[in-house]
């Protein structure tokens, strides 16, 4: 028993006489002799002597000897808080709450013990308990009340009494570190909760909650507790942990609007879940011409792979269509999963951007019909170093070469393929089996070969996906079970609901004060705008008419654009009719990249004053 807890112990209430009472040992006190001799001291009638007055803050006790040396504290509190013998309670509450007050005014904490009767191991129910093993200074205190219930009612009569400690009272100023003092209440239990949400652990949860109350001494409770609050949690789960998902997946089912879940088990075990919500289905349907997905790994205790399908919205921003776990990465499993992802949201996507998984790659065309797959170039490219040799890496440009080759969205497919081979035969490297491998792939990862896919610049490699897949990471550790797993991917969700409502509810400042610029603000959003805007700027700063002709009655004008340098870089030359304007050689495919026009195009638009008559 720990120096300053004073236990509360009920015993076996159907006994005709039930004695109750409280106790410093978990086992029934033994009789000691040396009570006597101390109530013998305050009667004057004693060979032991007074020492001294103990002063703990505010708690103050008076401090006595016996003949063998031994010291005993009784607690110098008034009369009105202390037990009396013979006193009737109504209820055990008040008998508690009466202890709990003379424990709080003398300088001990109180618990409840257990029914006299000897104490046997839980585990081998033939043995006897043994001590626990921990490091709590146990002095054997034998401080106690003890009570009996009154048969035929609910109230309660104290008959015994000792308030006499073989141990300091701890000082009013550290009470607060008492069993009593480090109970959690709903309030600390809710914030540790919250914590492991956003994947903060109890030392650091601990840490931020002292800082909030203003230090250790308001915190009360210890960094173990908050330690044991998500043990407890999965404790608490146990084996039902599969169970209780599905039931909650069967929950939003039926009371959430447009959810929906598809379950996946065999001979028992579960092999894959799958769900979507309303606002997932309705994003795919604006933004689902362009999806990645991509595994995830350490998200739960079960290893089960986490599969977030996300693309990008109006905000330029990681939105998720849906999310699976399954059991492996095998064919059957990917199938499985694009099923269930077509069966809910029926669109087939237009361009889908994956790894080199060859699971994926195989299950796919199984289930998409109407798509066209592209592999993550970043994924790629970032084998460079470990495929070609090192020395060949580090010592010559083609790397560099390399890479400004294959992210070039501009040129053709003849002249890449000619500066590809051009560039193996330069450093010898035309039998090298992965580059050639990769060359032979390259109508899937080359952004030259995605050309005509509108949008297909928003997402070249499933960087996106990735960042999206950490977020995650982020709130679920691989010591979670599913359902706080699936606590944990709802407060990501909410991330991108609280990120799109930022965006929506802000507005730019305006750089060029031109009606070009202030009716782009109205149709696009914040963050689309910005990149607008600036493509304006560029036009006005950057871009003037440099030559002006009539050919065949028709209007021809000349764009010259300078670079920040004031460097003469493209001209491009315009036909305009009174009716009709056609482009010569300006750039405007750039458009169906990612919908954005170019400066060259937008300050055209803004000369002829015509923006808003051709597109609205």
């Amino acid at each position: 028993m720990g120096g300053g807890d004073q236990p509360l112990i009920i015993s076996d209430c159907y006994l005709e006489e039930t004695e109750e009472f409280l106790s410093a040992v978990v086992r029934e006190p033994e009789p000691d002799p040396l009570n006597d001799d101390i109530f013998g001291i305050l009667m004057g009638d004693s060979p032991l002597c007074y020492i001294g007055f103990d002063q703990q803050g505010c708690h103050s006790s008076l401090v006595y000897q016996t003949p063998n040396g031994s010291l005993y504290w009784c607690p110098d509190v008034s009369s009105q808080f202390k037990p009396v013998v013979g006193k009737i309670f109504l209820s055990w509450d008040e008998v508690y709450k009466m202890h709990e007050t003379y424990g709080e005014m003398s300088g001990f904490g109180i618990r409840v013990g257990k029914p006299r009767g000897k104490r046997v191991d839980s585990v081998n129910p033939t043995s006897m308990a043994g001590a626990r093993a921990t490091c709590f200074k146990v002095t054997g205190c034998k401080a106690l009340i003890r009570l009996r219930a009154i048969k035929g009612s609910s109230n309660y009569v104290l008959y015994e009494f000792s308030g006499n400690h073989n141990h300091e009272l701890i000082s009013s100023e550290n009470m607060d570190l008492t069993r009593k003092g480090k109970h959690l209440n709903f309030e600390n239990v809710h914030f540790v909760h919250a914590m492991s949400l956003n994947r903060v652990g109890a030392t650091v949860a601990h840490r931020l909650q002292a800082s909030l109350k203003g230090g250790h001494h308001n915190m009360r409770v210890t960094r173990n507790s908050y330690k044991n609050v998500s043990r407890d949690i999965r404790m608490f789960i146990g084996e039902r942990d599969v169970q209780l998902v599905l039931k909650k997946l069967e929950e939003r089912a039926k009371n959430l609007h447009n959810f929906s879940a598809e379950v996946y088990h065999s001979e028992g075990v579960l092999q894959a879940i799958f769900w979507a919500n309303d606002v997932s289905k309705l994003s795919y349907q604006l933004f689902g011409d362009v999806i990645a997905f991509d595994a995830t790994y350490s998200t739960n205790k079960y290893n089960m792979i986490f599969v977030p399908f996300t693309g990008v919205d109006h905000h330029k921003k990681c939105v998720t269509f849906a999310a699976g776990l399954i059991h492996n990465e095998t064919v059957e499993s990917y199938c499985w999963l694009l099923e269930a992802f077509l069966k809910i949201h029926v669109k087939h996507p237009r361009l889908v951007l994956s790894d080199q998984d060859h699971a994926m790659r195989i299950a796919m065309p199984n289930v998409f019909t109407q798509y066209v797959h592209r592999l993550c170039m970043w994924h790629i490219m970032k084998k460079l170093p470990s495929k070609v040799f090192a020395d060949l890496i580090h010592n010559s440009n083609i790397r560099s070469r390399l890479h400004k080759l294959v992210w070039n969205v501009y040129i053709s497919l003849a002249t890449y393929e000619e500066k590809w081979h051009n560039l193996m035969a330069e450093f010898e490297l035309n039998n090298h089996i992965w580059l050639n491998e990769m060359f032979s792939i390259r109508e899937l990862w080359v952004p030259s070969y995605f050309r005509e896919i509108p949008m297909f610049c928003l997402m070249k490699t499933t960087s996106r996906c990735e960042s999206s897949n950490l977020m995650f990471k982020v709130t679920s550790g691989s010591t979670n079970t599913l359902v706080q797993f699936l606590m944990c991917f709802d407060t990501a969700i909410d991330n991108q609901r609280v990120v799109e409502f930022k965006s929506n509810t802000t507005t730019c400042l305006f750089k060029t004060g031109l009606d070009l610029e202030v009716h782009s603000a109205k149709i696009y959003t914040q963050t689309i705008f910005k990149d607008v805007q600036k493509e304006i700027y560029k036009g006005m700063m950057n871009c003037f008419i440099n030559n002006f002709d009539v050919v065949d009655n028709f209007k021809v004008y000349t764009i010259s654009h300078m670079d920040n340098r004031c460097d003469f870089v493209n001209q491009f030359k315009v036909i305009y009719t009174d009716l009709l304007w056609y482009s010569i050689n300006l750039k405007i495919e750039e458009f169906s990249k990612t919908h954005i026009l170019n400066n060259f195009s937008l300050f055209w638009f803004q000369a002829m004053q015509s923006f808003t008559k051709l597109f609205w």
